[in-house]
């Protein structure tokens, strides 16, 4: 499974159908979600569905993505790619590969393969010359100079210099980073706040950071002090209170405090959204809730996390990609 989805091109020689430009006239149609089309030749063409299933903006584009402060990243055709609004009026075009808007910015890479930030008119505001670059979190962005790592704010000005060998985004006020073969975390002034001790690392959710101690995983505070030790063979950040731990061969769900509340006896699963949480047993994903009671069947070839009601899913023995609402009803099935 994916942690983000972006549904892919299946068929090069697919033509955009009815025009790019989207329906102008009309209105927000509120959360949108990127839905499939089988076209008689064989090949797909995405749009947009609303949450009952009904596409609001029709079937004409290679790929699709999810909407993000307004805007979808989609490709027109082998070599383009663009943002549309949610009328799908095309604002951004002729861009080199897919992106997505954080925090007012979007990173492309341009000429030479170095990477700078668009604004919302299609813009550069921060000109190319990162070899690498993550999205904004918290005002700052981590690049990529000479195969070091550091950080820039929204004027594209470092106000961390570049000098770890990885780094990752902010998140809860503080960032990951790697010196040689080992992790810790600096604040926002560069200073780094919890020493680079640990073998893997994540990211800040809900006031813990999943660590690697040798090969196990558990959980610091924001002090560095271990509050969940390392006993779990990998675990996944908090969310909604609960994270998902693998012991052994199956996965479950510990609490905050580190004791197990849903048992591990699930071949994979992902983190709770929206109240549910992905799981697979012998092949199959469903959806459990927070007791561990499955309360979506596990039938589909794989899905993706609930975001705004629906959650995307793909029907065993069957190619095109479909949603069901957290009823486990299925409102788009894909259509031919």
């Amino acid at each position: 499974m994916k942690n983000s989805l972006l549904v892919g091109v299946v068929c090069a020689m697919l033509c955009c159908l009815g025009g790019c430009n989207g329906n102008s006239g009309k209105e927000d149609m509120g959360d949108l979600f990127p839905a499939q089309v089988l076209m008689e030749s064989g090949c797909f063409a995405y749009g947009y569905i609303n949450i009952a299933g009904d596409f609001v903006i029709p079937p004409h584009f290679f790929e699709a993505t999810d909407f993000d402060e307004g805007l979808a990243s989609v490709r027109f055709n082998e070599w383009r790619y663009g943002f549309i609004d949610k009328n799908g009026k095309v604002v951004i075009d002729d861009l080199p590969d897919e992106s997505v808007f954080s925090e007012g910015l979007a990173r492309i890479w341009a000429d030479e393969l170095k990477w700078g930030f668009i604004d919302k008119t299609g813009k550069f505001v921060i000109e190319p010359r990162f070899d690498d670059a993550w999205n904004f979190s918290e005002g700052m962005a981590a690049v990529e100079m000479d195969d070091k790592w550091g950080f820039i704010d929204k004027t594209g000005k470092f106000v961390i210099e570049p000098r770890f060998d990885d780094a990752w985004n902010f998140s809860e006020g503080m960032a990951r980073v790697k010196v040689g073969d080992k992790w810790g975390f600096i604040d926002k002034k560069g200073d780094v706040v919890i020493d680079l001790r640990f073998d893997g690392a994540d990211s800040f959710a809900e006031g813990m950071a999943v660590v690697r101690m040798g090969d196990k995983w558990g959980f610091i505070d924001k002090k560095g002090d271990v509050v969940i030790e390392p006993r779990f063979d990998w675990a996944k950040s908090f969310t909604e209170g609960l994270a998902a731990v693998l012991v052994g061969d199956n996965w479950g769900f510990i609490d905050e405090k580190g004791e197990v509340v849903i048992e591990p006896r699930f071949d994979g699963a992902d983190s709770f959204a929206e109240g549910m949480a992905a799981v697979e047993m012998e092949d199959r994903w469903g959806f459990i809730d927070k007791t561990g009671d499955v309360v979506i069947d596990i039938r589909f070839a794989w899905v993706e996390p609930f975001k705004n009601g629906l959650a995307m899913v793909k029907f065993k023995g069957k190619h095109i990609l479909g949603y069901v609402n957290k009823k486990g009803k299925v409102v788009y099935e894909g259509e031919m």
